[in-house]
This record gives C-alpha cells, structure tokens and sequence, in this order.
C-alpha cells in the first residue's frame, strides 16, 4: 500500500481552511500594530548615514520570503516549535507595552517587532517549507541597531587603526603626515576619517552585505561569522587606499577626490571593489569550509574520526531542505487557532492604538519645545558682551562634517591671553561623549571625565583636562540639555537603570550639548581653570534663560 496520502486527505476541510486563514489573519494584526513606531524608528535610523541600510534588509527579506515559500501538503506540526512560537509572542506583547506605556521607545518596538516575526515564522513552518528560514529572520535582527555607545566604541577603533595604516602607507610614498586620533594631517589638509570612511563603506553597511549573502547562499555559521570578520579587515584595507590615492591625486595632480562629484565617483569605485573582495573572500572560504567529499559524496560514515567531526563542525547551521519530512502525515479538521494568538493579537490591536496615540502626544511636545526654542533668535546678543573680566571677541555660526553636530553656535570670550569657545551644538538623540571626539582629533586625555555641579543653578556638567604634545594643553566643559532647557544629566550621575532606559529611549529624545573649549601653550590649573569653570556656569545658565 501506497504510503502517499490520498486526495480526500491531503485537501483540508471548509473549518480547518477558515481556521488557518484566521490564523494568518491574526498574525497579520499582531505585525500592522508595530508599524506606527516601527516608522518612528527607521525615521531615527535614516538620520544616521551609517544606518541608511535598513531598506534593503526588508526588500531582501520579502524576496526570500516569497522566493522560497513551498506549500506542504500535510501537517508539519511540532511542540517545541509551538512552545517557542507561544513564547516569543509572550515576551513580545510584554515589550512592546512597555515600548508605549513606559519609556516611548522605537527601538524597543523594533525589538518587539523582529520577536514577533520570529513566532510568526514558526506558525509558517506548520503548513509551509522555507529553506533557511531562521537565517532570514536574523536578517531581521539588522533593524534593530546595536547601543549607540558600543557601536562608537568598535567604529572608532576601526577608524583609529585606518588613520595610522594610512600613514605609514603614505610614508612609503615620501609623503609626510601626522596621525593624531582618528586625524590625519598632511602638508596643507586635514583629513578627518570619518569624513572619508563613512556612508556606503562604512562598518554596519559591511556586516549588512555579509549577511545577506551568507543567507542567500545558505552558509553554515561558522562560514557566515568568518565572512563578517575578514570583510571588515578588507573594508578597512580599503579605506586604507581611498585616502592614500585622493592624497597622491591631490598632491601630484592637484585634483580633489574628498568633494564633490569625484569624490561620489572614487566611493562607488571603492564599493565595487569591496563587494568583489568580499564575493572573493567568499569563494575562499567555502573553499576551505566545504565538507569534504569523496567519489563525489560527503563523507559521514567514514571509519575517520577527524573527517566525521569536521564534517559536522563546518556544516553547524547550514540551511536544511525542510521538505524532506514524513508524507505520511495527514490535515486533521480540528481548529487551528490557538486561545494564545487570539489573546496577543487583541492585545496588539489595543496596544498598536495606545502607540499612535503614543507617537502623537511625543510629536506635540517635541513641536512645543521647538516653538520655546529657536536657534534663529540667538546671535551674538544673546550672551552678555562682558562677565567679569572676560569680555566678549566674537560670534558665529557654521554647519559641521561627518565628525561633530550639523550645526553650531560659538561665542568667544577673553581674559588677557586665554580664549574660551562657548559653543551651543544641535540636536541629538542621546548622550554625545564629546570628550572621545576630540580624542578623535590627536587630543590625549589627562584623566576621566570629572562631574562638577554648578555654583549657579546646581546643575551638573563633565570637566576633561587633554595634551597635545608637550606644548599643548587644552580643557573642556560641557553637559547637555533638552529643547526646553531641562537638564540631561551625564551617564556618572545617573543610576544602571536610567541608562537602562536611555538606551531604551534611543533616537526619541531631541538634546542640546552647552560646551566651553579653551586651549593653552601651559598647563591649565588653579586660578586659572577655576575662573574658566565660573565663566562656563555663568553662560550655560544665561544661554538656558533664553531658550
């Protein structure tokens, strides 16, 4: 007897058809309920040249949805795989009210949002096969960026060892520079890094690539985490030559590639060359990860210990044919709309309001606090022309690079020989560790960051004391503040928690950063640094009186 089903078996009943349409349905809710915040968070990321990459995760992730959706003609139900699915639901209903009751957090949602894509895959594996599909969901994980902080952290290291390879390069070609941080300063320029390195061949649109490809061609994990870590060692090498051929250019040919058109044609230049590297790198590695195989089949049963490990150890998460199951299994008619995903659906359907509701109160208040803020209203006025014996030298305003803040207001101020820059930088969506940007330009730091509390309205700001050299001294002061004027007060006065919940928060906050910056040819000590400290209490607080 014929072990395949016969017809009136394998074609579902009228009941079980509206039932798995129902399923898909509520499925469908939970999902739709994300998308208010879920465009709140991309509206966050799209603000970041480094993650402008997003669009292509979710036009890659629908493709292979849909290129590898293959309908089972029987039931492929599986407990684990219910569990997990049950599970993932829970903690992603828990998330996202969170999200919109507690913190008001897109990120958070998008957390939520890629949870509940995971349990949605789940239920799909019950009446469909799709071929890798846990790789595809971890394309999804893409969205949701890591912590601004420790992402910082890792770019600046990368940008740190670009900087000094380039250097050493460059003297090859007897061309003299000098690295300072992330800076490098040849005869007549200076280069910042992240000015050259940032946008299409940048660090996140790197992992980006590498994962995309190793889904698309169904790699084992350990081929996938090698594909991520050597293209960021080639992307690097690439930026490496970036800045050497634009220095060589300009200084033989006199002919800028850092700006404007050339500059947009030696990127995508570039961008070919990294994604032929990477395809490159690749080819080599499944050269040498690929099951070993012989008279054409992999061998599994072979009397070699060592081949059977490496076998199973190069092939940990390669992409199964999910069709290979047991065609003995039959539809059953009974209902299968689980009590769970009705429950969390409702929930969603409620919770997705209480978000547009959500989204509608943050955008009010952020619309009052720029209509009690406007940059337009302060000038050179706006700060008094004297404080004591400090009197005031200059004003203006300037659009930064890649490095700092888009815009800035800076006032001046002298005592004899010391000049201190007074400058308002706008907007942020977190806490902006200003300290580690000028080490990024050659600056040293001569200790941590020391919390200071204003004599003149009690609020707190970070001290940081640099060299440059043995000749060059600087200090900086600075805290940050929000569109009202309401402190945000640095990550060493608050507790685990609120920095919990600030990165919870990320992208959903608009600050400003209040700094003082002055340079000396002398170590800035005593009387010195604390009149400098007075100075910047006593503009920090006239400048919030005018917001």
């Amino acid at each position: 007897m014929s072990d395949t089903p016969s017809d009136s078996n394998t074609v579902p009943t009228w009941r079980a058809l509206l039932n798995l349409v129902g399923q898909y349905w509520l499925l469908m809710v939970i999902l739709v309920a994300h998308v208010p915040m879920l465009l709140n968070h991309f509206e966050s990321m799209w603000r970041r040249p480094q993650h402008q990459y997003f669009p292509l995760v979710i036009i890659a992730v629908i493709v292979l949805l849909v290129a590898r959706l293959q309908r089972l003609t029987f039931e492929n139900e599986n407990r684990l795989r219910l569990w997990l699915s049950n599970s993932l639901l829970a903690i992603s209903v828990l998330i996202f009210a969170a999200s919109v009751t507690l913190v008001f957090s897109p990120w958070l949602a998008a957390v939520s949002f890629v949870l509940s894509c995971g349990s949605a895959f789940l239920v799909l594996q019950d009446r469909y096969a799709v071929q890798n599909l846990f790789g595809i969901w971890l394309l999804l994980c893409l969205l949701v960026p890591p912590p601004q902080s420790q992402e910082e952290q890792l770019s600046s290291t990368l940008k740190h060892a670009t900087t000094v390879v380039s250097g050493k390069v460059l003297e090859l070609f007897d061309v003299p520079n000098l690295v300072e941080g992330a800076t490098l300063i040849i005869p007549g320029r200076q280069l910042f890094v992240e000015e050259v390195c940032a946008g299409s061949i940048s660090m996140m649109s790197v992992v980006t690539c590498c994962m995309l490809l190793a889904v698309w061609a169904n790699h084992a994990w350990l081929n996938g985490i090698l594909l991520i870590l050597s293209s960021l060692i080639l992307i690097s090498v690439t930026n490496v030559f970036r800045i050497v051929i634009a220095v060589l250019v300009d200084g033989r040919y006199s002919l800028d590639l850092l700006s404007g058109w050339n500059h947009s044609l030696l990127e995508g230049t570039f961008v070919a060359g990294a994604l032929l590297l990477m395809l490159s790198t690749d080819q080599l590695l499944r050269f040498f990860l690929d099951p070993v195989e012989t008279d054409g089949t992999v061998v599994r049963e072979t009397p070699s210990l060592w081949l059977r490990f490496y076998n199973r150890f190069v092939q940990i998460g390669a992409a199964q044919d999910l069709l290979g199951v047991d065609f003995r299994k039959r539809f059953r008619t009974r209902p299968v709309i689980r009590p769970t995903l009705v429950v969390s659906a409702a929930l969603f359907a409620c919770l997705g309001m209480v978000s547009v509701y959500a989204i509608s109160a943050h955008r009010v208040e952020i619309s009052k606090m720029r209509q009690q803020f406007s940059t337009q209203s302060l000038g050179s006025d706006s700060l008094p022309a004297k404080i004591g014996q400090w009197r005031q030298v200059g004003y203006h305003s300037k659009r930064e690079n890649y490095l700092f803040p888009q815009e800035s207001k800076l006032w001046s101020y002298q005592n004899k020989d010391t000049v201190v820059v007074f400058a308002l930088d706008y907007t942020f969506d977190h806490w902006h560790c200003l300290d580690e940007c000028y080490e990024s330009l050659g600056w040293k730091s001569s200790n941590k960051p020391l919390l200071r509390e204003s004599s003149v309205d009690k609020e707190s700001y970070l001290r940081c004391q640099f060299r440059k050299g043995d000749s060059h001294y600087g200090m900086l002061t600075y805290a940050m503040v929000d569109l009202a004027g309401e402190p945000f007060d640095p990550p060493q006065k608050v507790a685990s928690a609120e920095i919990a919940r600030r990165c919870f928060r990320e992208g959903s906050e608009r600050l400003l950063q209040i700094q003082g910056w002055t340079t000396s040819l002398k170590p800035i000590l005593g009387e010195q640094r604390r009149s400098i400290e007075k100075l910047y209490e006593d503009l920090r607080s006239e400048l919030v009186n005018n917001f």
